[in-house]
């Protein structure tokens, strides 16, 4: 998949994730630092066409005006983003540090002869 040199898509997918429901300026803000607000807007054209996020439009009432005004669109995962997501972690069991999930669900217990994870 082609998208932005240097995006890290799991990172992006897997905030998403825990996040729910972004606009583009929420997202440039936390993973688009240094790119332009087009490639934002592309990345996200190119994840929607590809079935991995969803688009929310809406709006709200101005009812002294008496007009609809458009909102930013909010960006979600699809199901088929969610299981990218599931996938990715099961092929990468350490990702909570070298000694893996069973010792840092030790260590939330307050077992001390478990292994410290490793931060990366």
């Amino acid at each position: 998949m082609s998208i932005s040199p240097g995006l890290d898509l799991f990172n992006l997918l897997l905030g998403l994730a825990w996040l729910g429901e972004l606009d583009r300026h929420q997202i440039k803000r936390l993973w688009f630092v240094d790119k332009s607000m087009s490639t934002v807007e592309k990345t996200l054209a190119k994840l929607h066409k590809d079935e991995l996020l969803a688009k929310r439009t809406w709006s709200v009432r101005d009812e002294e005006r008496n007009v609809t005004v458009p909102q930013l669109a909010r960006w979600s995962l699809t199901p088929k983003g969610h299981a990218l997501v599931k996938a990715s972690l099961r092929r990468a069991p350490d990702l909570l540090g070298a000694a893996g999930p069973a010792a840092h669900a030790a260590q939330r217990r307050g077992d001390s002869q478990a292994p410290r994870p490793q931060c990366r």
